[in-house]
């Protein structure tokens, strides 16, 4: 029984041993199976430089730039992770002929040239971005995510919205005048000196919304509206607002206030190539020049002076006032550059007949 039980043990020890060596001979290479399958299945972190290599996985973490030719070898994953971005340099180059692959909150910025091979896979759950520089070939396989394609069609609706608006709307027109000149025409931005129709057709469209607030369109007539009362607010010039007040009297209630931006205008004395006696005509703007009279024409007409002899003679300047001193000769303003700028100058024949068949329309409406 004892030689039995003793035999056993042997034998069991024996097929223990056996086994522990038949386990301790493979484990080598269980080992390096496990150690080649991770070595694989790791993906490494591409920096824009190194070449990509076929049958590997890649991630980008960070802000990389393309700014060479890159391949993405048949095989070979290129993940952009959450917060990095991908920039194809304009001077650079990526093929795709594996997978590309632009997670949710990544980017890939297109400025140069970006090319997918048959057979290669670019799928975008993040945003993709072309600049007026990018070429871009696809011919593979583009997989889009669902929420970028609700964006790509609101902002196609959005699209098409702006355009009808601008191009039909009465106030679209109106802005896209404005866009094109922003010295306008103080209603709306439309420069006073343009040959451009379709900009004096948008003022025009703007005026006739405006229509229903404007009690007359008047000249002369202005002055017994703005003094009586019967008129509550008038575009008109500097100095027959001080003639309004005269008129006035002790009950003056009238105030003046210039826009932020406004035209201005030139009274002029002229000699017609048709005179007769142009050294007659010389001297008669020589003599409304001179100090005296300049000074006195001023304080008559109310008018603002081109002349210096006026505006910087003290005796004209207190008999006007401090108020009508600002009023007509503001601090800070540069007129050469203001005129320049916003003086109406004397458009050809044509365009001047267009432009009084719009006033006419305007009028009628």
């Amino acid at each position: 029984m004892f030689k039995k039980t003793t035999a056993a043990i042997i034998l069991s020890a024996v097929i223990m041993a056996g086994s522990s060596v038949s386990a301790f001979a493979e484990a080598p290479v269980q080992t390096v199976v496990v150690e080649q399958e991770y070595a694989a299945s790791a993906a490494k972190t591409w920096d824009g430089k190194a070449a990509l290599k076929a049958g590997q996985k890649y991630v980008i973490k960070k802000n990389v730039t393309v700014s060479g030719k890159v391949t993405l070898p048949k095989g070979t994953t290129l993940t952009v992770k959450k917060g990095a971005k991908l920039t194809i340099g304009s001077k650079g180059a990526l093929t795709v002929k594996g997978t590309l692959s632009v997670k949710s909150g990544a980017t890939l910025a297109v400025s140069g040239t970006l090319t997918t091979a048959k057979g290669s896979k670019l799928t975008d759950a993040g945003t993709i971005k072309f600049a007026k520089t990018a070429k871009v070939t696809l011919g593979g396989k583009l997989t889009v995510s669902y929420v970028s394609l609700l964006t790509i069609a609101a902002c196609g609706v959005i699209m098409i919205g702006l355009t009808t608006f601008v191009n039909k709307s009465k106030m679209g027109k109106a802005m896209r005048a404005c866009s094109e000149d922003k010295s306008a025409a103080q209603l709306m931005g439309i420069d006073v000196n343009t040959t451009d129709k379709s900009q004096w057709e948008a003022a025009l469209q703007a005026l006739l919304e405006q229509r229903p607030l404007v009690k007359a369109y008047v000249m002369d007539e202005i002055y017994n509206m703005m003094e009586s009362g019967e008129a509550a607010v008038a575009s008109y010039y500097a100095g027959d607002y001080f003639t309004m007040c005269d008129a006035q009297a002790e009950n003056v209630d009238l105030q003046f206030y210039y826009p932020d931006e406004t035209n201005y205008f030139i009274d002029a004395m002229c000699i017609p190539s048709c005179c007769q006696d142009q050294e007659l005509a010389e001297c008669f703007i020589n003599f409304m020049l001179s100090q005296e009279t300049a000074v006195a024409n001023a304080e008559y007409i109310y008018y603002a002076s081109p002349n210096s002899l006026v505006y910087n003679d003290e005796t004209y300047q207190e008999d006007m006032g401090e108020e009508a001193m600002e009023i007509l000769y503001p601090e800070g303003v540069n007129f050469s550059e203001e005129y320049n700028k916003l003086a109406y100058r004397n458009l050809d024949d044509e365009m001047l007949s267009y432009m009084n068949s719009l006033w006419e329309n305007l009028k009628i409406n």
